[in-house]
């Protein structure tokens, strides 16, 4: 008699694809925690803590994905969105911000990032922009 599992319907997963990361984020817990969930699921992450830092890791690395805090202690994550559209012309640019009313969205937009994520936030809808 065969085995029930060897009946059970495979499970279809995508394949992950593995993303160089930026994490733009001036609280250190928050910034190492995020960077090791990101980790476990197979990304390769660098930390930045403030906007000075940030502009030069851009220019210095290529990253896929830059998931930016908005609220940094030398400036607003906003200002980032043109270092980084010059750097890292093909990276995904998502603001990570606490403000989510309408001319918070449109600044977001405006500054030319391709997304936001509204903290607090589950890491599921944050992986989302990863794809």
């Amino acid at each position: 008699m065969p085995d029930p599992a060897s009946r059970a319907p495979q499970e279809s997963r995508e394949p992950r694809i593995s993303r160089r990361v930026l994490v733009v984020e001036d609280h250190n817990d928050s910034a190492q925690a995020l960077a090791r969930l990101l980790a476990l699921d197979g990304h390769k992450t660098r930390i930045a803590a403030t906007l000075a830092d940030a502009q030069r890791l851009c220019t210095d690395e290529k990253f896929d994905v830059i998931l930016c805090d908005l609220g940094l202690p030398d400036g607003n994550g906003l200002d980032l969105a043109s270092t980084a559209r010059v750097a890292c012309p093909a990276a995904r640019l998502i603001a990570v911000t606490g403000h989510g009313m309408t001319q918070d969205l449109k600044a977001i937009e405006a500054a030319g990032f391709d997304g936001h994520v509204l903290k607090p936030f589950t890491i599921e809808s944050l992986l989302r922009h990863l794809k």
